[in-house]
């Protein structure tokens, strides 16, 4: 069994959101083990289709298990399949003080689209990653494969390299099944298929909607959707470029990068390509890895870091800058070499530059931390060392 580093407050309703199969439903049931407990799945067709035809049955059946059988703890899976069920649910928390609700999902588009209740201030809202390496570390997994096939729970714990491959097709046919064919509603998947393709390429590279709309053979507007679609599934998010003003940073081109570094192979069809430093993707793919795992240390530890990532006109890049809500700047660069050299460290020089109060990383392969010019340079393996002071406050 593999602990999972997010912590949840046993006392309050909350919503749990992450993509599929990333464990949320184990984490959960975790949770509620050794409790009264209510479990409730909406994926199960029949308990889909009795809630949404008759949502009344709903009510009774919570009215029922509150009053006559005791349960203090509700448990509703995949609620983005029918969202107005979250109407009864703020009625229940309510009417019912001593009673915690447990709600997941794996796509907020449907919440969205529909305006769904997320009740506000009476829930808190996590988030589900799939592991990160300071929860698999113990197991000792080698880089390559972690880059090569990604950390989802059922694909890392596969022994086999074959098994993983198939899993991960699967997973995408499945995700434009069930997620993009239902929940989004998208009338032309073939369109949809060719741009998933394309963004699979493009992953962690500034975007430009009008080229990527040629490619497809499609429009600005309907790329940019998109784009939407995948974030709001919850299968990838937008990196903007750090500027201080955030109305200013939105309307700049971002990066979009998807959820899991096995997910971009498999999209892009290199599943089967043997992966190794030499390889021209490694270098992405670690860049890729590292900024997943710091999203999944601040997501896990609730730090609220705002991140961003450096460009200048002049074309002299870094890979991410944290804002902390203190508005302290940390700026990392990242290189899978494990021969660091001061040339790494010219980006960074420039926005210590212009950030004097700046903390600047490289992050990189090497086996123990170093320092170049007063740059420190530390091992991917302890990127957490960074948000020990920030886990603190």
């Amino acid at each position: 069994m593999i602990n999972r580093l997010l912590t949840i407050k046993n006392n309050r309703s909350f919503f749990l959101f992450g993509p599929r199969q990333t464990g949320k439903t184990t984490y959960i049931n975790r949770q509620i083990e050794g409790k009264k407990a209510l479990a409730i799945n909406l994926f199960l067709s029949s308990e889909y289709a009795k809630f949404l035809t008759n949502p009344q049955s709903f009510e009774h059946e919570l009215d029922y298990a509150i009053l006559q059988q005791q349960v203090t703890t509700i448990f509703i899976d995949e609620i983005q399949r029918i969202p107005e069920l979250l109407n009864i649910v703020h009625v229940f928390i309510e009417k019912y003080k001593n009673v915690h609700f447990i709600i997941s999902g794996s796509s907020a588009r449907k919440l969205k689209r529909e305006g769904a209740n997320m009740l506000a201030g009476r829930a808190l809202s996590y988030k589900m990653h799939p592991f990160s390496y300071e929860e698999i570390q113990s197991r000792s997994p080698a880089l390559n494969d972690i880059l090569a096939f990604g950390l989802i729970p059922p694909v890392f714990l596969s022994p086999n390299k074959e098994d993983k491959i198939e899993m991960l097709r699967s997973y995408i046919n499945t995700f434009i099944h069930e997620e993009i064919e239902v929940e989004a509603r998208i009338r032309r998947l073939d369109s949809f298929f060719r741009f998933l393709q394309v963004a699979g390429h493009e992953n962690g590279n500034i975007l430009n909607f009008s080229k990527i709309g040629k490619d497809v053979g499609t429009n600005y507007n309907t790329v940019k959707d998109y784009f939407q679609i995948l974030e709001d599934c919850l299968i990838g998010f937008f990196l903007y470029p750090f500027v201080r003003s955030k109305r200013k940073r939105i309307s700049k081109h971002p990066k979009f990068y998807f959820f899991d570094t096995g997910v971009v192979r498999a999209i892009t069809k290199r599943l089967t390509v043997t992966l190794t430093p030499l390889d021209p993707d490694y270098g992405h793919l670690f860049e890729h890895f590292v900024i997943l795992e710091i999203m999944k240390l601040a997501d896990n530890n609730r730090l609220d870091l705002d991140l961003s990532y450096f460009r200048t006109e002049k074309g002299m890049e870094i890979d991410l800058v944290i804002e902390t809500p203190d508005r302290q700047l940390i700026a990392c660069e990242i290189k899978s070499t494990s021969s660091p050299t001061s040339e790494h460290l010219n980006a960074l020089r420039y926005f210590q530059k212009d950030h004097p109060n700046s903390k600047c990383y490289l992050i990189s392969n090497i086996v123990r931390p170093q320092q170049i010019d007063g740059i420190n340079i530390i091992p991917w393996q302890q990127i957490s060392a960074m948000f020990i002071p920030l886990a603190s406050n």
